[in-house]
This record gives structure tokens, sequence and C-alpha cells, in this order.
């Protein structure tokens, strides 16, 4: 499929007309974002010089970011996802098409592939919030040191590694700590106690 899209393309250098630059990043956008080739691959593949390659890549990065003016992240994940999701759906109605074992099962390798970057994608997204929870944690409760404060903050899913047993102990605490209004407790109800 890849290939059918590179040999309609027979130019190796510029510069280029308006025409031949728009039919070139309709196949790179194809190729990039679609069928996830890197961008080494691609130049090889239209026998284009990896610069330009890369300039129509971050032509479409600047355009997705003008677009959704960057503010909002999680709706530009959302539309990464949608994406993936769209090329999953059209290589299922290829899946059912293929007669030969050979392409159903490069198919399934596809379809693996697309499912292996959604799963990336939400679990970079969920592992750099966790993250810079950490981090703001970890600056909150250094500065409560330096205060001499005596509390400070715990991520929920840190009660999530402990036993039950011991996640009685922790809540009956919480809950002494509570009484004594030594404990604030953040919006969700999570405690703000140190762990």
């Amino acid at each position: 499929m890849s290939e059918q899209i590179a040999k309609t393309n027979t130019r190796s250098g510029g510069p280029y007309s308006k025409a031949q630059r728009d039919a070139r990043r309709t196949k790179v956008y194809r190729l990039h974002f679609e069928l996830g080739h890197p961008i080494t691959k691609i130049a090889g593949m239209l026998n284009v010089n990896y610069n330009t390659i890369l300039s129509d890549v971050n032509f479409f990065y600047k355009k997705l970011n003008i677009e959704l003016n960057f503010t909002d992240l999680s709706s530009w994940l959302l539309k990464q996802i949608q994406r993936l999701e769209i090329q999953r759906t059209r290589m299922f109605e290829e899946l059912h098409k293929a007669n030969v074992l050979s392409d159903r099962l490069a198919i399934e390798k596809i379809l693996c592939d697309i499912d292996a970057k959604i799963l990336q994608i939400v679990t970079k997204v969920y592992s750099s919030e966790i993250h810079g929870y950490e981090r703001c944690m970890k600056d909150v409760n250094r500065y409560y040191d330096q205060h001499k404060r005596d509390e400070g903050f715990v991520m929920p899913y840190q009660f999530n590694l402990t036993g039950s047993k011991a996640q009685q102990k922790i809540w009956k605490i919480i809950k002494e700590d509570r009484e004594n209004k030594r404990v604030r407790v953040h919006q969700e109800g999570t405690p703000l106690i140190r762990g």
C-alpha cells in the first residue's frame, strides 16, 4: 500500500511547484501520520531529501498547533487517537476483504501496531500526569519540611500499593488526624498526609 503511494514520485530534489509540493505533502501525511512510517523511510520511498520530508512533517505539526491553538492538549490527544481509530477501522475492512493468508497476517500486524500506538499515547499521558503530581507533591512536602509543618501530600494510588490491613490502619490514622484537625482533605477526598 505505502509502496504504491511512493512509486508515483520520480523527482528527487527541489525546487517544487505548488502542485508538486501539495501532492508530496499529501503522500507524506498518509505515509507518516496514517501508516506510521518514519521520516527516513519516507524520504527513501519517495526519493526525496530527508530535510524536505522533515519540513513537510513539521508543516503538519504547525498546522495542527494553529488549528488547536495548542491550549488544550487533551483535545489534540483525542484527535490523534481518533485518527488511529479511523485507520484501524479501514484496516478491519481490508482484513475482511483479504483472502490470502500472508495479506491477512500483514493487516493483523498493522492492527496490532495501531493498538500499540493508542496504548502508548494513553500510557504516556497517564505516566506524565502521575510524574507531574509527584514532582509537585515533593516540592510542597519539601517546603513543609523546611517550614516545620506537620502535614504533607500523598498520592491516592499509593494506598492501592498496600494490603487491605495496611489500608485500614492508614484510614484509621487519617480519621484520627481529621478529628484532631491536623489533616486537610483534598477536594476529591484524598487526605493530605505525608506517606
